[in-house]
């Protein structure tokens, strides 16, 4: 496998991208505009989370414990997502037929979902055959193809947010259909094993809940923003959100790697092993958390323009949520690779019903201020349950997750620029 340190660069890349472009969105758009398209990008998220019923995690779990179920996997993904769009834009039509919602981002709604659910499920099936770095690469290149449009489309006329939301849908298609045809062709000859698909469903239906509650959690804000404030304060909280979650590289990576690795290790190694990407997701997220407090007036008055300066103090709250994420995650993907996506899903629904009561309680009393720190605290709230859960079930002295010595600089310094076991 590749090293830690080339998957994250590679990462790196691609979050530089993807942020460029959104810089660009920005400021074509404006607060109001970037609102409404956190609006229908948030809304078409959260309908991807409903309907996928969790099977991106399945696909994970699955393909990583028999890669011989490539072929098998890609047809379960690609016919349950046409189930999924048609029945979806069915819905869609007869309501606005019966004029029970009728809205002109509808359309735009559904390609966004569309192309996301896609998308995610072949990124599963990859990262489940540990194929993390192959995946950013056909990420940048298909991502350096919307920079181009959203440029070019930019500099000939006026960037809609419509635009920018067809851009999106056709970046995710764009790297869902090559993806699944470089990879049945490599594998067309190639024996497959099948994977029934009530065994699927039978893992993804444990961890739904989790997924779901999660995605929610990071997603509402902007709906209930939208809901009690103004669209202009609604785009000064999703630029925020932006900055925030481009710290949620590394954890993601580390969470990523460790549920293809468990499954080859003894009981005590997974745990050695989560407890070392945990406390390297730790240690980094803070340094880079602390850094990026300091550059914060800076960064946002550079990257966004005067207009989005408000969204510094919201920054500086939702950043501090990253360093509860960062452990979360990795100790969340060690119960996903012991097979027991349950706990993840009570515990992020524990979360959800409490950041959702504070948003609504504090977002109408406080403005983004008062969602920003709803989040904050259900971040820290999820942090403290997975801590004292994978205490109880691994008997670890958690205390190893947060002081580092030597030994442990050393053993960093071999993970990430060393070959990765």
């Amino acid at each position: 496998m590749k090293s830690i340190l080339e998957i994250y660069v590679s990462k790196l890349s691609l979050m530089a991208i993807t942020f460029l472009a959104n810089i660009i969105i920005a400021r074509q758009l404006g607060p109001d505009g970037v609102g409404s398209y956190a609006v229908v990008m948030a809304t078409s998220i959260l309908l991807y989370s409903v309907l996928s019923f969790g099977l991106d995690a399945s696909l994970i779990y699955y393909s990583s414990r028999n890669p011989k179920s490539l072929k098998n996997l890609i047809t379960i993904s690609v016919t349950y997502s046409a189930i999924v769009v048609s029945i979806a834009g069915a819905a869609l039509s007869i309501a606005s037929f019966y004029g029970i919602y009728s809205s002109p981002d509808s359309a735009y709604m559904l390609s966004a979902m569309t192309a996301t659910l896609l998308q995610s499920f072949v990124i599963s099936i990859k990262i489940g055959q540990g194929s993390l770095s192959l995946v950013n690469k056909w990420l940048i290149i298909t991502n350096l193809l919307s920079l181009a449009l959203i440029i070019i489309i930019s500099r000939v006329s006026v960037l809609n947010y419509h635009d920018a939301i067809v851009i999106y849908s056709f970046s995710c298609i764009t790297f869902s259909v090559t993806a699944i045809t470089l990879e049945l062709l490599k594998n067309k000859n190639k024996v497959t094993d099948k994977i029934h698909i009530k065994t699927l469903f039978s893992y993804s239906l444990r961890s739904y809940l989790g997924n779901l509650s999660g995605t929610l959690r990071i997603r509402l804000p902007i709906i209930i923003i939208s809901a009690h404030l103004t669209l202009h304060e609604t785009g000064i909280y999703s630029a925020a959100q932006t900055l925030t979650e481009s710290f949620y590289v590394l954890p993601v990576i580390l969470g990523s790697l460790l549920i293809s690795k468990l499954p080859h290790q003894t009981t005590t190694g997974k745990v050695t092993t989560t407890i070392q990407h945990a406390k390297l997701a730790f240690v980094t997220s803070t340094v880079s958390i602390v850094t990026f407090n300091l550059a914060s007036e800076y960064i946002i008055m550079a990257a966004y323009g005067i207009s989005f300066q408000p969204a510094q103090k919201i920054a500086l709250i939702l950043s501090c949520s990253v360093i509860f994420y960062s452990t979360t995650k990795v100790l969340s993907s060690y119960f996903m690779g012991i097979g027991k996506p349950e706990i993840n899903s009570i515990l992020e629904l524990l979360a959800l019903t409490l950041c959702t009561a504070l948003l609504l309680y504090l977002t109408p009393k406080y403005g983004l201020a008062g969602a920003a720190y709803s989040v904050l605290i259900s971040f820290l709230t999820m942090f403290l349950m997975t801590v004292f859960l994978f205490k109880k079930i691994t008997k670890a002295k958690i205390i190893n997750l947060f002081i580092v010595s030597n030994h442990d600089i050393r053993l960093a310094k071999d993970f990430i620029f060393g070959k990765l076991r």
